[in-house]
């Protein structure tokens, strides 16, 4: 029974060795740039809570002939604190930015949260 149980265990491990090898992931298309998640730096503003929810906005149409070439980046809460204590939420509205080339996609800035608070991580081609 010891003997069997030994060859069970080798036969697993070969196994499951096995089912691992081999794999990688897809290569990125042309072009693509891998950016490290992001982290705040010294000059990091940060928000003692969350933002208040997305506002819907109207996106106007794009400008003449460019709708190809530009893409809406929706609008975002800031948080602005100033030294005489006054600090609160405010809505930037979005707005068109030229599109580098097509076959980039726009990843959305963001909230992000630490043990410091909260704040915010620019969007960028990618």
């Amino acid at each position: 029974m010891k003997r069997m149980i030994g060859i069970s265990v080798a036969a697993l491990s070969l196994l499951a060795a096995g089912c691992g090898g081999g794999y990688s992931d897809p290569p990125p298309p042309p072009g693509y740039v891998a950016l490290p998640p992001m982290a705040p730096d010294e000059h990091t503003v940060y928000a003692p809570m969350a933002p208040p929810p997305m506002q819907s906005e109207m996106i106007p149409p794009p400008p003449n002939g460019q709708a190809s070439a530009v893409y809406w980046v929706p609008g975002n809460w800031k948080w602005y604190g100033t030294a005489d204590g006054h600090s609160g939420w405010q809505w930037t509205a979005g707005h068109y930015v030229q599109r580098p080339n097509s076959n980039v996609a726009w990843q959305p800035g963001h909230w992000q949260q630490n043990s410091n608070g909260y704040f915010w991580v620019d969007g960028y081609w990618q």
